[in-house]
Parts: structure tokens; C-alpha cells; sequence
């Protein structure tokens, strides 16, 4: 049962959609949503001109401009 309900109260990453084994302590949480562990060194790691900055960028530029 704890199982369960500790599932319902971990978000989800919003760049790779999963659920972080270590919950919350096994991300950023930035205004109320989550970018785990393995996402956040992705996106530290990631060249300017590589294909994928710019989608980490306009998912980062959807969190800060959230309503």
C-alpha cells in the first residue's frame, strides 16, 4: 500500500517522462514539476549545437512561463 501511494505523489520528469526511482530526492523540482537526476546532467552536458539543446530549451522555457 505505501507503494502505491508513494507512486501517486511522485511526478514526473517533464523532459523524459519517467518516474525518478528515488522520488523527489532524484530530481530538480522547480515549480512543482520535476526534472530528474539523468535529465538534469543531460541538459548540463549538452553542447549549444547539438539537435537536442533546443528542445531541452523550449521545454525549460514551457516550465518558467507555466501558469
Amino acid at each position: 500500500m505505501d507503494s502505491l501511494y508513494k507512486d501517486n505523489l511522485t511526478p514526473t520528469c517533464i523532459i523524459c517522462k519517467t518516474k525518478p526511482f528515488n522520488g523527489l530526492d532524484g530530481g530538480l523540482l522547480i515549480r512543482s514539476k520535476l526534472i530528474c537526476s539523468a535529465c538534469e546532467k543531460r541538459i548540463i552536458q549538452t553542447p549549444v549545437d547539438d539537435q537536442y539543446y533546443f528542445n531541452f530549451k523550449e521545454q525549460l522555457k514551457a516550465l518558467w512561463y507555466c501558469g
